[in-house]
């Protein structure tokens, strides 16, 4: 629930922060034109807070944060308007002031979009790398001959910094190309060059996780399937098991590796699980029912174990900055862009 409510707190601040950004553009231009600004509210229904202005504006917060609005003298047909205000009304405006009103709610979004990749561009942030996990089998990434360790250099001759930059990347090429070229380079410092065909994402579309339908993952240290920590007062507390157990089979299937661990008991919420753990070369049989938790993806279950420790890993995070030209270069390139795709 907690979760939820936060995702909910998200959306409202941003939105909030785009309408408010919105409508400043109106009205900004609106009283740049000489055009009486009436109400300025963010928010519609039931007024919570409002203030009038010396220019006769009232500022207003509704109580329902979906939008907001800026009502103008004359901007609705058949408004009395005195005769000394006439040269305020909005509908008494040549075409151009008025054009120029009605595009600066837009505009001001596409200007705080572009400040906004800015600052995140210049303030740096710490991102994955564009490192490859191992591909699915059979996936278009496995014919593509890409492998476990190796690093993406570039898509097409356009370099690639983060997993990101990758991502959007491939989603971009895949709106006019059946294919890219992949250079990459493995754990040895050897590049190669990699054919990847785009027809899954053309034929299935944009929406989800695409490349998951290309077979790509980010990389992820291999973990063997051995209990790095029992969470105290956990199920898997309470029915015995311990740090240093290995998994050997789940519900009568070998496991080999951390994730299919993770997997197994995810998908077993307040369902009855026969687990076969290797302690001590000693075989020993648990039955568990793996507790039901909300997650952002759903329903799941859990147990109270922590994975172990790699015994290697690679670096896959880096924090990834620019200077002030760069990244207002880079700002305009993603604005433009997105709008564009």
């Amino acid at each position: 629930m907690t979760y939820y409510l936060h995702q909910l707190l998200a959306f409202l601040l941003a939105l909030g922060l785009l309408v408010t950004v919105h409508e400043l553009g109106h009205y900004l231009v609106a009283r740049w034109c000489g055009v009486q600004v009436l109400r300025f509210s963010v928010g519609f229904g039931r007024t919570l807070w409002q203030r009038t202005a010396a220019d006769g504006t009232v500022w207003a917060i509704g109580a329902i944060p979906l939008g907001g609005y800026v009502k103008m003298l004359g901007e609705e047909e058949g408004d009395d308007i005195p005769v000394a205000q006439q040269k305020l009304a909005f509908n008494r405006q040549v075409v151009w002031k008025r054009s120029a009103i009605v595009a600066a709610g837009p505009l001001a979004n596409f200007l705080l979009a572009f400040l906004l990749y800015c600052a995140v561009f210049f303030v740096g942030s710490e991102e994955l790398l564009p490192v490859l996990g191992t591909p699915q089998p059979g996936s278009v990434a496995a014919q593509a001959g890409l492998s476990h360790g190796q690093k993406v250099l570039s898509v097409d001759g356009e370099p690639v910094a983060t997993w990101q930059d990758f991502r959007w990347l491939l989603l971009k090429k895949a709106g006019d190309s059946e294919s890219v070229q992949l250079e990459v380079i493995n754990e040895k410092d050897e590049i190669s060059q990699h054919l990847l065909f785009l027809t899954t994402i053309v034929e299935s579309g944009w929406e989800g996780e695409a490349l998951d339908r290309l077979g790509l993952t980010i990389y992820r240290p291999f973990l063997p399937p051995v209990i790095g920590k029992v969470l105290p007062d956990g199920v898997a507390d309470r029915v015995g098991l311990q740090q240093g157990d290995e998994f050997v089979e789940i519900d009568g299937k070998e496991v080999d590796s951390w994730i299919q661990v993770v997997q197994a008991i995810r998908g077993a919420a307040d369902r009855s699980m026969e687990l076969v753990v290797l302690r001590r070369g000693e075989f020993r049989e648990f039955r568990v029912t793996p507790e039901a938790v909300e997650d952002r993806i759903g329903r799941i279950g859990k147990i109270g174990i922590a994975a172990p420790q790699p015994s290697e890993e690679l670096n896959i995070r880096a924090n990834v900055r620019y200077d002030l030209f760069s990244s207002v270069i880079k700002a305009a390139r993603e604005t433009g862009d997105k709008t564009w795709f």
